[in-house]
């Protein structure tokens, strides 16, 4: 019978843990845990037209809810796209975009009387395609 001195042992050993360690890691099924984005930011925030510009990541969500605030009691002339829902009272309007697709979308608002800048902001929320998990960014 052969003996191996106990340095040697050790190093096989070693060796023998790190082998193992690498096929763990290399059959191990890789799962994306990065997020699908959504960036946003304005290329107008004062005046009498409000432009958001959201970039969506691919793949893009199935909807997505942006919740514009303006000033209180500021009239709404239009928007493209059309807004949904308007509270006047409040300043706050909402959109629901179906199927957005990935890419640059703007959001353009036409106002009756100006705004000061910083008076205006959003929160857009979606559901993150790859993880279900709800998402809200704040756009200030």
């Amino acid at each position: 019978m052969i003996k191996i001195p106990n340095h040697l042992k050790q190093k096989y050993f070693f060796v023998f843990i790190v082998a193992i360690l690498a096929l763990c890691f290399l059959i191990t099924p890789r799962t994306s845990t990065a997020s699908s984005k959504i960036t946003g930011h304005y290329l107008k925030n004062s005046g009498q037209e409000i432009v958001l510009q959201l970039r969506i990541a691919n793949p893009p969500p199935t909807s997505i809810i942006v919740l514009q605030r303006i000033p209180a009691g500021t009239g709404i002339k239009g928007s493209s796209p059309e807004y949904q829902k308007f509270k006047r009272n409040k300043g706050e309007l909402k959109w629901l975009l179906r199927q957005p697709s990935a890419g640059q979308l703007n959001i353009s608002l036409y106002l009756q009387k100006p705004v000061p800048a910083g008076s205006v902001s959003a929160s857009v929320r979606y559901k993150d395609p790859r993880n279900g998990t709800l998402q809200t960014i704040t756009i200030p």
